[in-house]
C-alpha cells in the first residue's frame, strides 16, 4: 500500500505505508538496514516462531550478515515447513528459493535444476 500526494497537481513518488512488524522487517532489509532487519524479524519469530515467511527472511539477513549457520537453519525451517502455508504457489517458490540459499551456502551454486525440472 502507498501514498501519494496531490498537492502541487504534479505526482510524487509512492512512499510505502509500513503495517506491521513483518512489513517494517522487510522494508529495514530492503534499506540494507541489517541490525533493524534483524530485530523486527525476531520479534515476529518469537511471537510466531512457526511463520514461515519471517523464517525465510531471517535468513536473508543472517545470510547478509554474514552468519551462514544461522542463515542455514533459518532456510531449513522454510523448506521442513513451507507445506504450512495455504497458499501452494508460495509455499513452493519459498521452498525453492530457500532451497537455492542452501545450496549457495553449502556448495557455492543454487544448483535448483532437481527442483525446477521434472523429467519425463
Amino acid at each position: 500500500m502507498t501514498k501519494r500526494s496531490s498537492a502541487g497537481g504534479g505526482q510524487t513518488p509512492a512512499v510505502p505505508v509500513v503495517q506491521g512488524p513483518i512489513e517494517r522487517a522487510w522494508a529495514a532489509y530492503g534499506a540494507q538496514d541489517l541490525a533493524r532487519a534483524r530485530l523486527e524479524v525476531e520479534g515476529v519469530l518469537e511471537q510466531s516462531p512457526q511463520d514461515i515467511e519471517a523464517a525465510y527472511l531471517a535468513g536473508l539477513v543472517a545470510r547478509a550478515q554474514g552468519e551462514g549457520d544461522r542463515a542455514t537453519v533459518a532456510f531449513q525451517t522454510v523448506v521442513d515447513h513451507h507445506a504450512q502455508i495455504t497458499d501452494t504457489t508460495r509455499a513452493r517458490m519459498l521452498r525453492r528459493l530457500a532451497v537455492g540459499h542452501l545450496n549457495q551456502i553449502a556448495h557455492g551454486q543454487w544448483d535448483l535444476e532437481p527442483e525446477t525440472w521434472v523429467r519425463t
